[in-house]
């Protein structure tokens, strides 16, 4: 009896300590890397908890070293990276689940080669693709400011942009279209399509869902997201070295911004403001204009207005802006877009609106102040931008959100009427 008592005992224990459970990470470096002795540790983070998973000490010469670490709880929406203290890349993304093998192959700039874990080949086989179409642009760049030749000068700017736009559009979009892993899925959906139109994002999320249906946080997209507590101490700490960490390696400050906080009053008064819905009236609107006037809509006559809040940061709002010039011309002296910016860097905002050629339309910048810019939220439901408002002649809302592309079906349905 005891000795079968012994052998249910030792069963639960190796089923309590299932190695399939752990992650193993074999790391080789270069020479750049080993050059000296440091300190590499691996970081993770969930929602707002940082945590150090595991570390080595790499001594001077020292090419190969091993991490291990059984994560019990590894969620989803887990961040895993390697931090080099002195060489090496200071922050070379993993993705990882239970139970891989992982070998990693690192140089000064970041990881050259995986094997063991699908995600990360996916990642890192896409990473290489693009690092070779900057190093072009990067090339072309340098050739063409030494070169005179206004037709060469052209031609080199042509290609140029050619490169850019297939890095920015065409080789994500064929990247997403290819995922073979929920797991990147779920990461590219809310970090990888910036740049990218609404009907784009849609047609993925469908083509993800039916690829993935078994995958319950595939289907509940765009829902599903936990909403994570607050960091404890240890998260706190932890972070609080990973940002010493990199603040000796660069010699930059890594502390974040002090936002101000608002009053009492400020805060009431916020509490006060209801957001404006379909059929409300925007009573008053007014901010300051490229040559530092004020911009009332009362001073803007045309039968229809687009209040178009964007930045200049906002990829997928500078996507918007030919179709909403387009409309404007289509239908002048009856439409006309003003355009709100909510950069906090003036030179950024005029310089957009340079680059998009977009002066055509009725440019401002939104009050930087942080209790004006809460008000603005609050009362246009600005959790992200593009954010549209098309109103009437009585100055009524009659449609929100229009994407840039659909405005000039709807000018045409209303100019029907």
């Amino acid at each position: 009896m005891k000795k079968l008592l012994f052998l249910v005992f030792v069963f639960f224990l190796i089923q309590g300590c299932k190695p399939t459970d752990s992650i193993t990470l074999h790391v080789s470096v270069s020479n750049d890397v080993c050059r000296s002795g440091q300190w590499v540790y691996w970081f993770s983070s969930v929602g707002n908890e940082y945590n150090i998973e595991d570390s080595c000490y790499l001594s001077k010469g020292q090419h190969a070293f091993k991490m291990k670490k059984v994560i019990p709880d590894m969620n989803v929406d887990m961040l895993c990276w390697l931090t080099f203290t002195k060489h090496g890349p200071q922050q070379a993304f993993l993705i990882l689940n239970k139970g891989e093998n992982v070998k990693l192959t690192i140089n000064k700039n970041g990881i050259t080669k995986t094997e063991g874990s699908p995600e990360n080949k996916e990642w890192y086989d896409y990473g290489r693709k693009a690092m070779k179409v900057r190093k072009k642009i990067d090339s072309l760049t340098d050739v063409l400011g030494t070169t005179k030749d206004s037709l060469t000068r052209r031609h080199l700017s042509g290609r140029i942009n050619s490169l850019k736009d297939s890095l920015d559009f065409k080789m994500r979009l064929e990247r997403f279209k290819n995922l073979k892993t929920p797991k990147m899925f779920l990461s590219d959906i809310r970090y990888g399509v910036t740049g990218f139109s609404r009907k784009t994002v849609d047609s993925l999320v469908t083509v993800m869902k039916q690829r993935f249906p078994n995958n319950k946080r595939v289907q509940e997209y765009p829902g599903g997201y936990p909403k994570y507590p607050p960091a404890t101490p240890h998260s706190k700490w932890v972070h609080r070295r990973l940002l010493q960490i990199w603040t000796k390696r660069t010699g930059h400050s890594y502390k974040r911004p002090v936002i101000p906080k608002l009053s009492v009053e400020q805060n009431k008064a916020l509490s006060k403001i209801q957001a404006l819905k379909l059929g409300d009236k925007v009573a008053s609107l007014s901010f300051k204009g490229l040559d530092g006037k004020i911009i009332a809509l009362k001073d803007i006559h045309t039968p229809y207005v687009l209040i178009d809040f964007w930045a200049s940061w906002c990829t997928p709002c500078r996507e918007e802006v030919p179709a909403l010039k387009l409309a404007q011309a289509k239908y002048k002296g009856k439409l006309t877009v003003y355009a709100v910016s909510l950069d906090e860097n003036k030179s950024n905002w005029r310089r957009a609106i340079f680059v998009d050629k977009s002066k055509i339309l009725t440019q401002a910048i939104a009050d930087t102040s942080e209790f004006a810019r809460k008000k603005i939220q609050k009362l246009y439901g600005i959790k992200f931008i593009p954010r549209n408002f098309l109103l009437d002649q009585h100055r009524k809302i009659i449609a929100i959100n229009v994407p840039g592309d659909s405005l000039e079906k709807k000018m045409e349905e209303l100019c029907r009427k």
